[in-house]
């Protein structure tokens, strides 16, 4: 029916969105890590760590703008 096939593709297109997140996550911790092993000093793990605290922000404010558009402030 259509209803099944749109919950399909709601359910596809969640996925998508779940594993880019995963991914953005994933990097971001990898890049904290690899400025923290390479002792580059406490400002510069601090300013890596902000953005990739500012990276998973955005990634759950993009899939939560994606499946939930009331929650996006310019509507």
């Amino acid at each position: 029916t259509s209803d099944g096939v749109k919950r399909a593709a709601a359910e596809a297109a969640q996925s998508g969105f779940d594993a880019a997140k995963d991914a953005a996550m994933s990097a971001a911790d990898a890049a904290t890590s690899r400025v923290a092993e390479a002792g580059l000093g406490e400002h510069a793990s601090r300013m890596t760590q902000n953005l990739a605290d500012s990276l998973k922000t955005a990634a759950d404010d993009v899939v939560g703008a994606a499946f939930n558009p009331s929650r996006n402030s310019n509507t």
